[in-house]
């Protein structure tokens, strides 16, 4: 479970994420990760110390969104993959760094995103795929546990119906991340189910000097439509990447 939202424009890169898990699944707000070789902020899984969600240094970003195919349960969470990614200084670099063993992981997308690149991960259970994407001003991407085909379409039809409205594209992302429905939040991107709801909305922002992550809370989101976030974490972002140690291609 999870949606997302990618806005490019000449300055600026902003992920966006409502993380959608179970009610009585705890997690806390974004800090520096330590024993990182970059400096990297995310926020924290408590049950298995993962994340959903990460940035580093370099402007890297990394997503994790659950797959639903048949396969056995990974030996490892998944919250570790998007920590795993921010060794890297690239997109690219990171995708092709990972390689997880055959049931290591239990069924996965990663987005991975720089300036310049967007690369999609999958992961069924035993076989990876990687694809270079090519690069949009709006994007959406989510999953669902529970009807995942009609839970996607309504919620593109949604992002659709939003971005044709009069409101600057920052009111637009809020609004849609935001938004519920009596008698529809079964497929709302802010969800609420019987076991379990979105539980907070993270967004990354990556200018040309710095990374930041804003957090909020399921209630404070809603009540102030992703302006003055619970918590705000930044860092500058370093003109220097280190050089890739693979010179291998998607």
């Amino acid at each position: 479970m999870c949606t997302l939202t990618i806005w490019r424009e000449e300055h600026h890169l902003t992920v966006t994420m409502n993380r959608d898990d179970a009610q009585a699944r705890r997690e806390s707000p974004p800090e520096m990760r330590a024993g990182t070789p970059h400096a990297v902020i995310a926020p924290r899984d408590e049950q298995a110390g993962g994340s959903w969600i990460a940035g580093n240094e370099y402007g890297l970003i990394s997503c994790l969104l659950n797959r639903y195919d048949p396969a056995p349960q990974g030996r490892s969470s998944r919250g570790e993959i998007v920590l795993r990614a921010m060794d890297a200084a690239t997109a690219r670099d990171a995708a092709l760094a990972f390689s997880p063993a055959p049931g290591e992981y239990s069924p996965f997308t990663c987005l991975l995103l720089d300036r310049d690149h967007s690369v999609h991960m999958d992961w069924n259970g035993a076989q990876m795929t990687r694809q270079i994407l090519d690069l949009q001003p709006l994007e959406m991407l989510t999953s669902s546990s529970w009807q995942e085909d009609e839970v996607r379409a309504k919620r593109r039809n949604l992002f659709s119906a939003i971005l044709a409205g009069p409101q600057s594209i920052a009111d637009k992302i809020a609004a849609f991340h935001c938004y519920s429905e009596s008698g529809s939040e079964m497929w709302t991107p802010m969800m609420q189910r019987p076991l379990s709801h979105t539980k907070s909305i993270t967004r990354v922002s990556v200018t040309a000097n710095a990374v930041a992550m804003s957090y909020w809370l399921r209630e404070s989101a809603v009540a102030r439509s992703l302006a003055e976030p619970d918590v705000l974490v930044s860092l500058p972002q370093s003109r220097h990447a280190p050089s890739a140690a693979t010179a291998a291609t998607l």
